[in-house]
């Protein structure tokens, strides 16, 4: 049996020799990008402050050094605005890490004047550009930026004003003509461009409706709304509850405009994609609501995530693994209580670290597959890599965590 505390105290230690951890994630491992909270430096500050949540150890000196790793890459402007790959991911963790807003607030309200600045500007212009998920989504575009702002709503009015602004532009697509179409213009492969003829609706967490819908609950949730918010809500909730996409309780991953071609034959109920998401935006939207009938719709859901069980989930990574199915569900029973789940979260957990490699610098490796079978990487980042694995054991261990801002909140789940 694997001594979690001891693993986790190892990975600490690792962590805790900032040069020597950076130097061999940057020559050693699989995608090391050190600027971004997918893959880099952002997800091993989120892990240093659970660790200090969780064992009572001060870590704040060693998130130092690690924030002055990023400095460069603030100097030099080497970044996008976006959550998973750019200003917006090294902003949250640092505000996530900073103790209560005691640390590191003159540069991250630097940093909200440049994104709030960014969306103000670029904002009229997207609206009149074919709907691209790089523009509304959770890991490129404004769903992702949009979540970090809401966890800065009591330091700036500017970032509830822009806040706002974002729901509209969510609003503004949900009622247009073609709604959340991705047209074949700006599917993101040319294999998607070639297939996807007439265009698709993403239903994925990722890239799909469900984080624009889940920021839209989220923000409602802490008192920021616009104009007929519930009523818009509520039309969000029947465009996911739409019979095309869905079939006893299994949404499609995309749907495709030639509708024939749409089957509901896989299942992968991870967080890119999955009715996982599905499950957790319908509970914000109850949240939100306070409509008992959708919070119990997403019970239903959960219910059928448990029964379809998780012979897709290869991987332990959360992007589309098991950390990512164990943490959904984690959340969704701290209000539904269910011994059941309780039991399905123990035995996935047991699987989850039967993954673990003990003599690896990377002790939980991602597994993906293509048409030549699986692929193995071994990635330290938070989406695809180890630490998303850590964060989730930490969270397991002290679920107190998630009582406040955390990082969790990054993924449009809480």
């Amino acid at each position: 049996m694997t001594d979690l505390n001891l693993i986790l105290k190892k990975k600490f230690q690792d962590i805790s020799e900032v040069d020597d951890f950076i130097s061999k994630a940057s020559t050693e491992t699989d995608y090391f990008e050190p600027v971004t909270l997918s893959h880099g430096i952002p997800g091993l500050i989120l892990f240093l402050d659970a660790y200090q949540k969780s064992f009572n150890i001060n870590t704040e000196h060693i998130v130092h050094k690690y924030v002055m790793k990023l400095a460069p890459y603030l100097q030099n402007h080497q970044y996008n605005n976006s959550l998973f790959g750019g200003l917006s991911g090294i902003a949250f963790s640092m505000d996530i890490a900073s103790q209560n807003d005691r640390n590191y607030q003159n540069i991250l309200n630097n940093i909200d004047d440049v994104i709030v600045n960014e969306i103000e500007n670029k904002l009229d212009q997207i609206l009149q550009e074919p709907l691209n998920p790089l523009n509304y989504d959770t890991i490129s575009g404004l769903a992702g930026i949009g979540r970090y702002l809401l966890n800065r709503i009591d330091v700036s009015g500017t970032n509830v004003k822009t806040l706002k602004r974002i729901l509209t532009y969510f609003k503004d697509i949900q009622y247009s003509q073609n709604s959340w179409v991705v047209p074949q213009e700006s599917q993101f492969l040319e294999s998607d461009k070639n297939y996807f003829t007439q265009g698709n609706i993403n239903l994925g967490l990722a890239h799909g409706v469900l984080g624009p819908m889940s920021l839209f609950a989220l923000c409602v949730i802490k008192g920021i709304t616009i104009e007929n918010h519930q009523h818009i809500l509520k039309d969000m909730y029947k465009f996911i509850m739409n019979k095309k996409f869905c079939s006893n309780y299994r949404w499609l991953q995309r749907y495709d405009l030639i509708s024939e071609r749409n089957h509901f034959n896989f299942i992968r109920n991870g967080w890119c994609y999955g009715n996982t998401g599905v499950m957790t935006t319908m509970f914000l939207i109850g949240q939100a609501l306070q409509d008992e009938e959708i919070i119990q719709m997403s019970k239903k859901v959960m219910l059928q995530v448990i029964n379809d069980k998780e012979e897709n989930l290869i991987s332990p990574t959360i992007c589309h693994g098991l950390s990512s199915q164990i943490l959904m569900l984690t959340i969704m029973n701290l209000h539904f209580e269910l011994d059941e789940v309780s039991d399905y979260i123990t035995e996935l957990t047991n699987k989850l670290i039967s993954h673990y490699k003990e003599n690896h610098l990377v002790n939980f490796i991602d597994i993906n597959e293509n048409k030549q079978g699986e692929f193995k990487s071994g990635k330290v980042g938070l989406l695809e890599g180890e630490i998303g694995v850590y964060l989730l054991l930490i969270t397991l261990q002290n679920l107190k965590i998630l009582n406040e801002k955390n990082w969790t909140n990054a993924f449009l789940i809480s």
